[in-house]
């Protein structure tokens, strides 16, 4: 079967912020709106954790794994994904981190899990912008997991499942590190995050510039 070429990676364990950006979460932090996003993240976590279980309990239980539509909006791969040893259908997820620890990635094919305990995905890719609003409710705490990306596709076996609904993309968790694996983990392809933006995200654009001042 076609898989993509070698894209080995560590493990990655800590998590690195800049002393601006900490300092600016810190802040941030001290807001009423600060601590509403806060709360709000905790209680995603939680909420979209225990349902991301249940979810991976009835997937694993289930022979019917439902598979959605590949995004026309996005990276191009350079692997084919059309073949599988098993006649399976390959989903696909990208996963939004910052370069270094993209590039971790890229030298173990290993995702290690953050502190909810798994390895978050959105099921579309889009731009910096649209991730850090979106994904990551415009915490500076976050800045700069938005900047890179790595494309997965995955078949019926591996259990990343729905965590929570967002917009414009949901968010799926796999519980635990994901390791690449031939016939049925592929790590297509990783990079800078040159998605578009949605448009509906556009409206943030000046707080956003106002954070890399």
């Amino acid at each position: 079967m076609a898989g993509p070429a070698a894209v080995p990676a560590a493990a990655v364990g800590g998590v690195y912020v800049g002393g601006a950006a900490l300092l600016a979460g810190a802040v941030y932090l001290m807001t009423p709106a600060g601590q509403r996003a806060s709360a709000s993240l905790g209680e995603a976590i939680y909420d979209g954790g225990a349902a991301a279980v249940d979810n991976i309990t009835d997937l694993l239980s289930s022979d019917d794994v439902e598979t959605p539509a590949v995004p026309t909006t996005g990276a191009t791969t350079t692997t084919d994904t059309t073949t599988c040893e098993r006649g399976c259908d390959w989903r696909h997820f990208w996963h939004f981190t910052r370069p270094e620890v993209t590039a971790a990635i890229r030298l173990s094919n290993v995702m290690t899990p953050g502190l909810g305990g798994g390895v978050y995905f959105a099921e579309s890719p889009w731009g910096p912008m649209t991730v850090f609003y979106s994904l990551f409710i415009g915490n500076p705490l976050y800045l700069g997991k938005e900047k890179s990306y790595t494309h997965v596709a995955v078949d019926g076996t591996v259990p990343i499942a729905f965590a929570k609904h967002n917009f414009p993309s949901n968010e799926y968790l796999h519980p635990g590190a994901l390791r690449a694996v031939p016939g049925h983990v592929l790590f297509i392809d990783s990079g800078p995050n040159i998605f578009a933006e949605h448009p509906q995200f556009l409206v943030y654009e000046p707080y956003y510039a106002a954070l890399h001042t």
